[in-house]
């Protein structure tokens, strides 16, 4: 059953792109019989099922789509190949577009845009001529405002908040309770032009995780002294990632969301009394084991190196 129709006689070019207005033909979420929404240039762009609802004057064209219970409006722009999903928001003048994503609670509003392949999901928000780009991902409960900016394959999460002019690149990390505000941080470097909060905690992922040295790396041995020893033991660990991200985080890209369950030892241990048996969702206990020895280890290496 169809929630809306366009509006055919109440169109506008929009850069070459012809773009409908639509009308609710039943009641949904906030939407009631009879109300005119934004602009869409086909049914492909705004999904008739859920709750999803493009109004005021937002455009969605392109191969842009708008489904289950995300908003998109005042002058809001999604476009290219974009994605808002799940209880998302994109108001104001804000602008989604590429491959970009913007799912769970996120909001991207104001002036700011999220474009390329890059990724807004959880609580994260995005606002002010913020620019998110390429393949970073904001989310957990960040906020990326001001002038800032994240690109390349960075990270912005947990309780992180970036700002003014700031420059977030490469493979840069910025999490926990970090405040980075006019600062350029990449995985070469920290370099303050206004202000970086003292409570800082910058996470550079380093390039490799071997030694530099040539004759150093021949001595960590990752194939010949771990996957081929243990290939049935790391598929059982793979397989209980990609399960609890399911769980954790439906519908995301596969990621390690540190916000959530950071109790390995504790953890570890629960599932250790019930080693050799196998958990209502189908992981062995003793794979979930190891999936939080090696959490723990990871974090434990990645302190020793103040990280």
């Amino acid at each position: 059953m169809k929630k809306y129709e366009l509006i055919l006689e109440d169109n506008i070019d929009f850069f070459g792109t012809k773009l409908f207005r639509i009308l609710a033909i039943s009641s949904f979420g906030n939407v009631k019989k009879g109300d005119e929404g934004g602009y869409i240039a086909s049914e492909k762009n705004l999904s008739q099922e859920g709750d999803a609802w493009v109004s005021g004057d937002a455009r969605v064209y392109g191969d842009a789509r708008v489904y289950d219970n995300a908003q998109v409006f005042d002058n809001a722009q999604v476009f290219g190949d974009a994605r808002v999903y799940d209880n998302a928001q994109v108001f104001d003048n804000a602008q989604v577009f590429g491959d970009a994503w913007v799912s769970g609670d996120a909001r991207v509003y104001d002036n700011a845009q999220v474009f390329g392949d890059a990724q807004v999901f959880d609580n994260a928000q995005v606002f002010g001529d913020a620019r998110v780009s390429g393949d970073a991902w904001v989310y957990g409960d960040a906020q990326v405002f001001g002038n800032a900016r994240v690109c390349g394959n960075a990270q912005v999460f947990g309780d992180a908040l970036v700002s003014g002019d700031a420059l977030v690149s490469g493979d840069a990390l910025v999490s926990g309770d970090a405040l980075v505000s006019g600062a350029i941080v990449t995985p070469e470097q920290v370099v303050p032009t206004t202000k970086v909060a003292a409570d800082i905690h910058l996470m550079e992922r380093q390039p490799t995780a071997l030694p530099s040295d040539a004759k150093a790396r021949k001595d960590v041995p990752i194939y010949s002294g771990v996957i081929k020893y243990f290939p049935r033991a790391l598929a059982a660990v793979a397989e209980c990632s990609k399960k609890g991200n399911d769980q954790h985080n439906p519908g995301k890209p596969l990621h390690w969301d540190r916000s959530k369950s950071g109790d390995e030892l504790d953890a570890l241990s629960r599932h250790l009394t019930e080693a050799g048996t196998i958990d209502t969702d189908g992981i062995r206990h003793s794979a979930k084991v190891a999936w939080r020895a090696l959490a723990n280890l990871e974090k434990e290496l990645e302190s020793a190196a103040s990280i």
